[in-house]
């Protein structure tokens, strides 16, 4: 079996969990169990670990390092650390932040200039985080990265996003706006759990040291995941199964609700009992004869025929409507 030793073409962010620390607090918070899980087999991300993650994410073709918790900015000094790795080895630095530790724009500014070079910087801003921390501490980041002249970006999610307009609009005008669907706050409907999986476009590091296709619940399966990769030293030397490559494929391309209906023949209807694509991905790949049939849909000439027209298409057009990709091959 053909061993890779470079990510997709798609793939060009590595994401870490720097920290389990997170002070805010938010009541909606959806990792907080899992970060607790987290915390008591390993609280924090040590040098050598950052040191492997580095080089293999040069290794493997990466561009940059995305540094999320927990809060990231819970532990300055190991941003320091990994701001001089990435930069040694070429690599971008991008922190996601919810800004609870930017209580003065002179905060911000010191703590984004210390930890420097970054890439860019996302701030999450939604009416459930704002509940937690004040708008001001937000505006202070970005307008400090706006001085410092780092990129910024505004994260919200959809249907939560009124706390927006009480930006001011000098900044409006200037950050982009990346807004994702509400998770986890109701069973969706079905037809809305179509479409493909983003989170297959950034792989993440996990334990210090596991590399999973994504970032969302399969890594609670641990190394029995479909998406486990390995560990950083392993991959470096042995590369990624080729296996785990195609289906990482076909989540990016098509999603877990098609692979759900090819594995099993339903067409299903109405109300799902799910809250996520997450939690349909885990429901899918924790079935007795999930292994077996994943197996033999991946290895299915028809299957990897669909994979490579529809990657051809993304590569030609990364902007088209990749929801259409399944009405394509129905």
């Amino acid at each position: 079996m053909q061993a890779h030793k470079r990510f997709p073409w798609f793939i060009h962010s590595l994401a870490t969990n720097l920290s389990t620390t997170c002070p805010a607090g938010c009541k909606h918070c959806l990792w907080q169990a899992r970060q607790e899980r987290i915390a008591s087999a390993h609280t924090f991300m040590s040098h050598n670990e950052m040191q492997a993650l580095s080089t293999f994410g040069k290794l493997f073709g990466i561009r940059e390092i995305v540094a999320s918790g927990g809060e990231p900015f819970s532990r300055p000094k190991a941003l320091e650390t990994l701001s001089g790795l990435c930069s040694r080895a070429d690599l971008g630095l991008h922190a996601i932040t919810s800004a609870v530790w930017a209580d003065s724009m002179s905060t911000a500014e010191d703590m984004l200039a210390k930890t420097a070079p970054w890439s860019r910087i996302a701030v999450s801003i939604d009416d459930f985080h704002q509940e937690s921390i004040p708008l001001r501490n937000c505006i202070h980041v970005l307008d400090a990265a706006n001085k410092l002249e780092i990129s910024a970006t505004i994260a919200t999610v959809d249907g939560a996003e009124s706390i927006l307009e009480d930006i001011p609009e000098k900044i409006r005008r200037k950050v982009p706006v990346v807004s994702q669907p509400l998770m986890g706050m109701r069973p969706l409907l079905w037809k809305e759990l179509e479409g493909p999986c983003i989170n297959m476009a950034v792989p993440y590091c996990e334990d210090g040291d596991k590399i999973y296709g994504c970032c969302g619940d399969l890594c609670e399966m641990g190394e029995k995941s479909p998406v486990f990769f390995g560990r950083t030293c392993d991959l470096a030397q042995n590369g990624i199964a080729d296996e785990r490559i195609t289906l990482i494929k076909y989540l990016r391309l098509f999603g877990p609700l098609q692979i759900y209906k090819d594995m099993t023949g339903e067409k299903p209807c109405g109300t799902s009992p799910f809250k996520s694509q997450c939690e349909l991905c885990t429901a899918t790949f924790s079935r007795p004869d999930a292994f077996s049939r994943t197996n033999a849909l991946l290895c299915n000439e028809r299957t990897l025929s669909r994979i490579s027209f529809a990657e051809a298409i993304l590569f030609s057009n990364t902007r088209q409507d990749r929801g259409s990709l399944n009405h394509m091959f129905s």
